[in-house]
């Protein structure tokens, strides 16, 4: 009873732990996407102010 209880508690934390891993690397590469994406718009409107 109490070992299983015990693996239930490790289950837990081991699920809480990989949902953490995943949502921060997703954060990681939302991040790195939104920084390549500012990159490119402020080409852009470097651009876009040159030409005028």
């Amino acid at each position: 009873m109490n070992v299983k209880k015990l693996l239930s508690r490790h289950s837990e934390i081991l699920t809480l732990l990989v949902l953490f891993l995943g949502g921060y690397a997703l954060l990681m590469v939302l991040f790195s996407f939104s920084m390549k994406f500012m990159f490119e718009i402020h080409i852009l409107l470097h651009r876009i102010f040159t030409i005028i």
